[in-house]
């Protein structure tokens, strides 16, 4: 590149050598005589449309720069000097601003580069800016052939679609002398193809609002030439492929969940099948039958619950892949002293007979059935104190109490609790509770699975354990969770939901400080409250609130 900025360093030059009580040193030259530091700004203007249809639904898909963004920066002298090389710039979304660690200075005979997303991993060795972009592409190109044909993954979709600018000398040498501004026009450099795919929508009330979720096609499948691909779902039936610029060959297959009716489509017919760099196009999808995408309002309780804390309908013949529990019930007012939680969640899967303080096979201590403190109590020797452990809705907070304590030793039901309620099954990151064990109140709440027409009532009776409280619903709840969970891909054991379940409701101590535990048994078509010593063996399966 040509600079007309000479007779500047050479008059820099002879200043420093006139000068005779300065040190001898030899000023960098060709840098503003006031060592002017950058302003950092980058637009990006979104793939470009490559045909009217695409130009008309869309302004183009633009990349929302959050909080934290960084860009990579390169800055190349025309002497082959690289003075910044992969140099990190950061997005604060608060001030909308770009930084870096330390100034970037402007150098008249420099040009600056910059790509999007960062990879502090990236090394470039080139002293060029051809050969330099060069070698970004090439970088961001074998990470894109090692992805491309699964872009389902968020994150892997945007660490493939480079962005990169160059703003030469000459540009900054347009601008005016005292505000001097890198402002990178970032675009993109691979193609991109999105798929508008019919999907059905619902509403639920959500507290004194509602909410809505989408449900995608079921079994979906794309074929780019002679690859499968599995393209990113961006939500409510967008799905996403970046791709190389050319032409485009693109077949694909679902089935509706509603009935599981197959639908194959491809982009024979289409308009548009090449592609340049930096552009998209976007095939809408439809069929006869395809739902209208209007939002239907649903109960959800009974529905499905996953782990990207979405919903799905139970009543559609395809069943989600991704299924951590089950929507049972509302949360009440007071269920809970913090957090805006609506709806309570049972887990698909559940862990066999374990014990409460020390796991099975170990040797039961003498603390094994003492009371805990901190965990509701009620007395069970007379049919109305009984029944006020109906009112404990604490399970979150006595787990959270029994999960702090390791004195004699930490309680094994909570160990096995953040041990194996984890990958697959790990509860959303935000929005829930996270897992919990349930209280025996939030136990009874199973039964509003049930027609709403059922109201269960109890009978109080004796045992030899002590005593028992027996709900008219006796096998209709458990029929109702088999049925729901019989279509999902569990272990069989879960799938049973037969036993006698730990909850974190405690009977007052007796004499010597001990306690037993309110469990629900609902083994061989029984709905009941019982007691059990800590010392015994139930089954754990948690709860979550959302």
């Amino acid at each position: 590149m040509k600079t007309n900025y000479l007779t500047l360093s050479v008059m820099a030059l002879a200043a420093a050598f006139t000068a005779c009580s300065q040190d001898n040193e030899i000023p960098e030259t060709n840098v503003s005589d006031n060592a002017q530091a950058l302003t950092i700004q980058a637009t990006e203007s979104g793939f470009e449309a490559a045909d009217a249809e695409s130009r008309a639904t869309d302004n183009g898909k633009t990349t929302e720069f959050e909080n934290g963004d960084q860009m990579g920066l390169f800055v190349v002298r025309d002497n082959g000097s690289v003075v910044k090389s992969n140099e990190p710039i950061t997005y604060n979304s608060t001030t909308k601003t770009w930084s870096t660690a330390a100034p970037v200075y402007y150098y008249t005979d420099a040009d600056y580069i910059a790509y999007f997303p960062y990879d502090a991993d990236l090394s470039v060795s080139e002293t060029t800016t051809t050969d330099i972009t060069d070698g970004i592409i090439s970088a961001f190109d074998t990470y894109f052939e090692e992805h491309k044909a699964d872009q389902s993954d968020l994150s892997t979709y945007r660490n493939a679609d480079l962005m990169l600018a160059t703003i030469t000398a000459e540009d900054l040498a347009k601008q005016t002398p005292e505000n001097k501004t890198l402002n990178f026009a970032l675009k993109h450099n691979y193609s991109m193809i999105e798929l508008n795919v019919p999907s059905y929508k619902y509403s639920y009330t959500y507290g004194e609002g509602t909410k809505e979720f989408s449900v995608p096609m079921s079994n979906f499948n794309v074929t780019l030439g002679n690859t499968d691909v599995k393209p990113c779902h961006i939500g409510d039936g967008i799905y996403r492929m970046l791709v190389e610029p050319g032409d485009i060959n693109l077949e694909g297959s679902f089935e509706d969940p509603k009935d599981q009716r197959p639908v194959n489509f491809s982009n024979s017919n289409a308009t548009t099948k090449s592609l340049a760099k930096g552009s998209y196009v976007k095939y809408n999808i439809s069929y006869e039958g395809a739902p209208s995408g209007d939002a239907e309002e649903r109960d959800i309780i009974g529905d499905y619950y996953c782990q990207d804390g979405s919903i799905y309908p139970s009543d559609l013949q395809a069943v989600p892949t991704n299924a951590i529990g089950i929507v049972f019930s509302t949360v009440g007012d007071t269920d809970f002293a913090e957090g805006n939680y609506q709806y309570y969640v049972v887990s698909i899967k559940e862990r066999g007979t374990l014990g409460f303080l020390v796991p099975n096979g170990e040797e039961q201590i003498e603390a094994s059935n003492v009371n805990i403190a901190g965990i509701p109590n009620f007395d069970s020797t007379s049919e109305e104190n009984f029944k006020q452990c109906l009112t404990d809705m604490a399970g979150w907070a006595s787990t959270n109490v029994i999960k702090a304590i390791t004195t004699p030793k930490t309680y094994n039901i909570t160990d096995d609790l953040v041990d194996n309620w984890t990958g697959a099954f790990a509860a959303p990151e935000s929005g829930t509770t996270g897992w919990f064990i349930p209280s025996i109140g939030q136990w009874m709440k199973l039964q509003d699975l049930l027609e709403e027409e059922t109201v269960p009532s109890y009978t109080y009776t004796s045992t030899n354990n002590g005593h028992k409280l027996t709900s008219t619903t006796v096998g209709q709840t458990n029929t109702t969770l088999v049925g729901l969970l019989s279509k999902l891909n569990v272990e069989s054991m879960s799938k049973t939901f037969n036993g006698c379940y730990w909850s974190l409701t405690q009977e007052a101590a007796d004499e010597d400080g001990n306690s037993r535990l309110f469990c629900l048994d609902i083994a061989g078509n029984k709905f009941e409250i019982v007691l059990q010593e800590k010392t015994s063996k139930r089954i754990l399966r948690p709860i979550l609130a959302f």
